[in-house]
């Protein structure tokens, strides 16, 4: 990389710098002017080969060091973030955030918080940031130490999530009908909102026996028969039947249709009150994951491989957050390379293996995103790295490795949540359709269409009030425009 092109050090004080909390004086690379050199390499390339952006500001907010990743968080060329301020990027509602943070680093505080900034393509892009004060020497200036990850396709992700779960919230209401999970190995029933009021349950969590004694005799055979039926035959689990509440003793005719997670042993069912003639089905069951904040500290491991012409590979280094995350001791790991190997999943073995090696022959950047056994349990990383070949042939690898467990788990979230949503649209024997604020159809199950004797294309996009008789369509808009704006609770108008 050109000099204009790597993160500018301080000169002063050139052995207090660190690399991932690791003092300079850690690399024992020789001693003397020579030794000073090699040890600044190095810690230039990591620095440059950090996954994170890096950066240090000064007491006004000016960037004094930045590495590559940081200029490009920032949307800027190579060299071209020196010499700006922070507040350069900032839209004025950020700029008192940032001087409350400094002022807090003033004191000595280290700082964990998301920012928004603006690139320079006007472009608005969320960032955690860890920042670290650090004084260069007695009396002078305070400078400060940041870490920091764009989020905006997390905060995004996060955002439709919730939507999803919201959506799925209010159309319970509306629609009045509830869903439930067995955990056939906890021996554990949760029901939710609409559940609970159909059944006229209080609580949290109820045993299957309570909940089943809420059946009433005559229907409690025919009940445990299409259970186990489900269970053990798979057969479909479709039942009608009559429950007694537990308050004032009403009796309430139920629809029942529930599916077998096997993987899971859990038993996932929607109910619907017939009684009052609630044509509505199904709810999905509530997602379970959700993302964690991200640690405090920089969430990456960073490591060296040495690999040599014969295809013998060793750690030149190892970083404590790598010994952490893989939860192996740094130095074991440094000295043994072959526990990393061992701790990849079984099943992901022979293809990390492989890729491995097809990068040490062809020299090419290694990327892989697999499963590794940390402490007996299963967590998801990306690994990634890069080579550099040195003059004698050896090829350092520079790499990082990332737990993106939280981040499948939460995909995996959003696809059941979303599949269950449609699941139980379409099961439904109610039309449905979701609107947008501006009157759009976003979503119609297969029975709304059926109604406007149209195809789900054709329902999709269109406004909703078009599908309206005219004399209904000015009020059918005044009461959707009531709806959005939050005046009134639920739309009722009739189509001829």
């Amino acid at each position: 990389m050109p000099a204009s092109d790597s993160p500018q050090l301080p000169s002063e004080p050139p052995l207090s710098l660190e690399v991932e909390g690791l003092p300079l004086e850690a690399f024992p690379l020789g001693s003397g002017e020579s030794a000073l050199k090699a040890s600044e390499a190095l810690y230039r390339e990591l620095l440059e080969r950090q996954g994170e952006g890096f950066a240090m500001v000064d007491a006004e907010e000016r960037f004094v060091v930045a590495n590559p990743v940081a200029e490009a968080i920032f949307g800027v060329a190579p060299g071209q973030l020196l010499g700006r301020t922070l507040l350069d990027f900032l839209p004025p509602d950020q700029q008192d955030l940032v001087r409350r943070e400094t002022s807090l680093r003033a004191q000595g505080a280290h700082n964990t918080y998301e920012l928004q900034i603006r690139r320079t393509d006007g472009a608005l892009r969320t960032l955690l940031v860890t920042a670290t004060p650090r004084p260069l020497g007695e009396g002078e200036p305070l400078h400060s130490i940041g870490v920091f990850r764009d989020i905006t396709e997390r905060k995004e992700f996060e955002e439709r999530l919730l939507a999803s779960e919201a959506r799925l919230r209010r159309a319970e209401g509306v629609a009045r009908f509830g869903n439930w999970e067995l955990d056939l190995v906890q021996r554990r029933f949760r029901a939710s909102e609409g559940a609970k009021a159909i059944y006229g349950l209080r609580g949290e969590h109820w045993s299957p026996a309570e909940v089943q004694g809420l059946v009433l005799p005559r229907d409690r055979a025919r009940l445990d028969a299409a259970m186990n039926g489900l269970i053990e035959h798979n057969r479909p689990y479709d039942v009608e039947y009559c429950i007694q509440w537990p308050g004032d003793g009403q009796v309430r005719h139920i629809h029942s249709i529930a599916e077998f997670d096997r993987k899971r042993k859990v038993i996932f069912g929607v109910i619907k009150d017939i009684t009052v003639r609630r044509q509505a089905e199904a709810a999905l069951r509530s997602s379970k994951e959700q993302y964690d904040n991200l640690v405090a500290s920089i969430p990456v491991g960073v490591y060296v491989i040495r690999s040599r012409p014969d295809e013998s590979i060793a750690f030149d280094y190892v970083s404590p957050q790598m010994g952490a995350l893989l939860g192996l001791d740094p130095e074991r790991l440094k000295a043994d390379i072959q526990l990393a190997f061992q701790s990849v999943h079984p099943d992901d073995s022979t293809a990390f293996v492989q890729l491995n090696l097809d990068g040490l022959r062809q020299r090419v950047p290694f990327d892989w995103i697999g499963r590794i056994l940390v402490g007996g349990a299963v967590r998801w990383f990306h690994i990634e790295s890069v080579p550099r070949t040195e003059a004698g042939g050896d090829v350092l690898w520079h790499g990082m490795v990332t737990d993106i467990t939280e981040r499948k788990q939460a995909e995996e979230a959003l696809r059941a949540s979303e599949a269950q949503l449609r699941i139980i649209f379409e099961a439904t024997g109610a039309g449905i359709i979701l609107v947008s604020p501006k009157g759009e159809i976003d979503y119609a199950n297969r029975h709304m269409a059926h109604m406007f004797g149209l195809t789900n294309e054709a329902l999709l996009g269109s406004e909703y009030v078009s599908h309206l008789h005219e004399s209904e369509r000015h009020l059918g808009d005044e009461r959707m425009r009531q709806l959005v704006a939050g005046e009134i609770s639920m739309v009722s108008v009739e189509r001829r």
